[in-house]
C-alpha cells in the first residue's frame, strides 16, 4: 500500500494499542501499550488509511493469535442488535427470509455468532477466523470454523454468499484482499460486507476513530470506489438499521474501475480538513478537563473510548476522572497504559460525578436523556454534540 500514498501525510503520534478489554492496565507480554500513528490517503481507493509500519504489524499479529475481540458480534445485549441489522439487510438483498441451500463463508467469523444464525436459517457455513476464540465457537456451536487468516489454501471452492462483519477496515491493502475473495465466487455469487461508517467522524474531525487494527477508514464514496476497484458490481450501499455501520451487497465479477483525478483532489481536501478539526477537538476536550480539575469537579467520560487517543495526544492528566460504559463485558477493564478502571452505569448512578460527557455521536442525545432523571441536578450532562457541533 505504501506505493499507493498521495502527498498527504500526517505523522499522529503514539496511540494506546486498543485490541480488547484488559484485566488490567497493560497490554501483556510482547504487546506494547503504545504504538506509533501516521495517517494517508491511499490514491488508488481515495481512502484515509493507516500508513504502513512493521512494529504495528507485529503487534497486530500477535493479537489476532491471542484472539482480539474489537467489532465481533456477539448474541448478548446491545450486540445482538448489530447482528440483527445485519442479518435483517442479507435478508432483504436476497429475498430470502431462510437461507436454505445456500453455501456461506465467513471471513472473520469471531465467536461464531453470525455463523450460528446462517446455520439456524439453513445455510451450510464455513466459517474461517484466526483468533483461538473461533476454535472455541467451533466446538460451542458445532460449526466447521478454519483457524488461519484468509486467503488459505484450507478453503476450496466457491460459495453463494461470502460475508465479511467489521472485517475489511482490519485489512492492510483492501483491494489485493478482494481479489484474492474473487477466487472463491461463481457467477452468480454475492459478497456482503459491513463496516463502519467513518464519515461523522472525518466530518467533525473525531480523532477517536484511529485505532491500530483499523487500517481504511471508510466513508460511502471511497468504499464505493474501493469495491469498484475491486472489480465489483451490482453494488448496493446502505446505512445499517442500527448504528453507524455501511452495509454493502455486490458481486465480484467485473474489471477494476480506477477513481477520477478529480475525486482525489476532494480526498486530500477532506484529509486535511479532518486533520484541521481534530487537532482542535483535541485541545477542547483537553480545556474541558483541564478547567474542571482546576475547579475541583470530577467528571465522568460516558463511553471512554471515544476520548482515550485525545487523552494521550495531548497528555491530559487523569485526575478526578472517572470512565463508564453500558457494555457489561468491559466493566472493570482497562485501557492500555491507563490506570482508570471502566465502571457500569450503575456505577455512575450510586455515585454520581459533578459532569458527565457523553461521548457518542450515534447514542449520545438518547443516553442523555435516560440518564438525566437519576442523576442530581448538580450534575452537568454534556453531549458530543454540545461540545464540537
Amino acid at each position: 500500500m505504501e506505493n499507493n500514498v498521495s502527498s498527504f501525510n500526517w505523522f499522529i503520534g503514539e496511540l494506546p494499542f486498543i485490541w480488547g478489554p484488559l484485566a488490567e492496565s497493560s497490554n501483556p507480554d510482547m504487546i506494547p501499550d503504545r504504538l506509533p500513528f501516521s495517517l494517508c490517503l491511499d490514491c488508488q481507493t481515495c481512502n484515509l488509511m493507516q500508513l504502513s509500519n512493521a512494529g504495528v504489524k507485529e503487534a497486530l499479529a500477535l493479537a489476532y493469535q491471542r484472539g482480539s475481540l474489537m467489532g465481533v458480534m456477539e448474541d448478548t445485549g446491545i450486540n445482538q442488535r448489530y447482528s440483527d441489522s445485519f442479518i435483517q439487510f442479507l435478508q432483504s438483498k436476497s429475498g430470502r427470509l431462510r437461507f436454505e441451500g445456500l453455501h456461506i463463508l465467513e471471513i472473520g467469523s469471531g465467536t461464531g455468532h453470525l455463523l450460528k444464525r446462517f446455520n439456524d436459517l439453513g445455510a451450510e457455513v464455513l466459517g474461517l477466523e484466526p483468533g483461538i476464540h473461533g476454535q472455541e465457537a467451533a466446538k460451542h456451536y458445532n460449526l466447521p470454523i478454519i483457524q488461519a487468516f484468509f486467503p488459505t489454501q484450507e478453503i476450496k471452492g466457491v460459495f453463494d454468499l461470502i460475508v465479511m462483519a467489521n472485517v475489511l477496515e482490519h485489512i492492510e491493502d483492501p483491494l489485493k484482499f478482494l481479489r484474492e475473495v474473487k477466487g472463491h465466487v461463481h457467477s452468480g455469487s454475492k459478497v456482503a460486507i459491513s463496516v463502519p461508517n467513518c464519515e461523522p467522524y472525518i466530518a467533525q474531525g473525531d480523532i477517536s476513530m484511529l485505532i491500530h487494527e483499523h487500517w481504511s477508514y471508510f466513508t460511502e464514496a471511497t468504499l464505493k470506489t474501493t469495491l469498484y476497484c475491486a472489480g465489483g458490481r451490482d453494488l448496493q450501499i446502505e446505512a445499517s438499521g442500527y448504528g453507524g455501520n455501511l452495509y454493502a451487497w455486490f458481486e465480484l465479477c467485473g474489471e477494476p474501475v480506477s477513481p477520477a483525478p478529480e475525486d482525489l483532489e476532494k480526498g486530500k481536501v477532506k484529509a486535511q480538513q479532518f486533520q484541521q478539526k481534530a487537532q482542535a477537538m483535541i485541545k477542547r476536550i483537553a480545556l474541558l478537563i483541564y478547567e474542571a480539575q482546576r475547579e475541583g469537579k470530577t467528571i465522568g467520560l460516558y463511553i471512554p473510548s471515544r476520548a482515550i487517543n485525545a487523552l494521550t495526544i495531548s497528555k491530559t492528566g487523569l485526575d478526578g476522572c472517572r470512565f463508564f460504559d453500558d457494555s457489561q463485558s468491559l466493566e472493570g477493564t482497562f485501557f492500555p497504559g491507563i490506570s482508570v478502571p471502566i465502571e457500569s452505569r450503575q456505577g455512575l448512578l450510586s455515585c454520581p460525578t459533578d459532569i458527565l460527557l457523553i461521548l457518542s455521536h450515534t447514542f449520545g442525545k438518547r443516553l442523555a436523556e435516560e440518564l438525566r432523571p437519576d442523576l442530581p441536578a448538580r450534575t452537568e450532562i454534556i453531549t458530543w454534540e454540545d461540545l464540537f457541533c
